[in-house]
């Protein structure tokens, strides 16, 4: 019986001891800012004059900082930061620097991520 007991023993360390091991790797792994934020850049002017291309420059406002991107005309169409929130962090989005020769308003730019990415954000230029 003393030999039974002791073969279980063993048999349930090794078993406990590879499930802990286990768990840590997944937390390790596991990175919760996974939102992205973007939006889309509508009307910006492709040349300024003399080749010169235009551009608009925005930054992100979040619990981690500030990111700037400066988004020329020819990426009028989507934009996405860098950076990625975690679920009910708040986000600021606003215009840094606008065109020469145009004036730049943004619609939705701010808010508290949820669950899903935000691509809401637009960036008009007139």
């Amino acid at each position: 019986m003393k030999k039974y007991a002791v073969g279980l023993m063993i048999i349930g360390s090794l078993v406990l001891g590879g499930c802990g091991d286990d768990k840590k790797i997944i937390e390790e792994e596991s990175d919760p800012a996974t939102i992205t934020i973007g939006g889309t850049l509508s009307g910006l002017d492709e040349v300024i004059g003399n080749g010169v291309s235009d551009s608009v420059r925005i930054s992100l406002l979040a619990a981690d900082g500030v990111e700037t991107l400066e988004l020329f005309a020819s990426e009028n169409g989507a934009f996405v930061f860098e950076d990625k929130l975690e679920a009910g962090e708040s986000y600021a989005v606003s215009i840094v620097e606008q065109p020469l020769d145009q004036t730049c308003t943004i619609d939705e730019g701010s808010g508290e991520a949820t669950g899903m990415n935000i691509t809401n954000i637009v960036i008009h230029c007139i």
